[in-house]
């Protein structure tokens, strides 16, 4: 009786350890990405943009 359940257990575990067959990217990075900017939050972007001139403007959050 014990070794029916140890074999059982084991086959139950050879099959749950093959429904993960999709292969998934877990880089965070590809996870992410920076939130979007209103209507509003465009045109401010965009006028502020063009009184910097050549310098970058980087948005913290």
């Amino acid at each position: 009786m014990n070794a029916g359940k140890l074999a059982c257990s084991l086959l139950l575990s050879l099959l749950t350890a093959q429904l993960p067959a999709c292969s998934f990217n877990m880089n965070v990075e590809s996870m992410l990405s920076p939130p979007r900017l209103t209507a509003e939050q465009e045109q401010i972007y965009q006028k502020l943009q063009n009184s910097v001139g050549s310098q970058q403007v980087r948005l913290k959050y």
